[in-house]
Formats: C-alpha cells, structure tokens, sequence
C-alpha cells in the first residue's frame, strides 16, 4: 500500500477533527506556534492571551512554557 493510500485510509478510520490535529494543526501548525511563543519571550509564570485561537495550539504550547504559576486565556467564536 502507498503512503498516500495508507493516509487516506487512516484519515477514514479517524474523526475529522483528530484527522486535522494528526496532519495539519501538528505538522504544519506547530512549529510555527513554538516560534512565535519564543519571538514573543514567553516564561514561566507568564499570562497569555490568545485571541481567535483557532485550533488551540499557541495557546496549548504556551500553557507548557507558562507552567503551572502561569496563566493562559484562550477565545475564539466559532459556528
């Protein structure tokens, strides 16, 4: 089987949203997420504000770099 079928197939075997998550937020998302965090200097014990937060995923990767003495506030509207 192909990579591209065995994608295909799991992408099936997934709900969408774990899809998303699993091949675009993770890959793609991601790296750029991390690199903004550390342009804009965030530390433990930060308070962060994420607005039209999307996927989640400045926020979640600000949460691990804040710590548990941090704050991280996350919005979005969705329909």
């Amino acid at each position: 089987m192909s990579e591209s079928a065995a994608r295909s197939q799991t992408f099936t075997h997934l709900f969408i949203p774990q899809a998303y998550e699993a091949y675009l937020v993770t890959p793609l998302c991601a790296p750029w997420a991390r690199t903004l965090l550390d342009f804009v200097g965030v530390r433990a014990g930060a308070a962060v504000l994420d607005v039209a937060s999307g996927t989640g995923i400045v926020a979640r990767l600000a949460a691990e770099q804040t710590g548990a003495m941090g704050q991280v506030t996350a919005t979005d509207i969705s329909f």
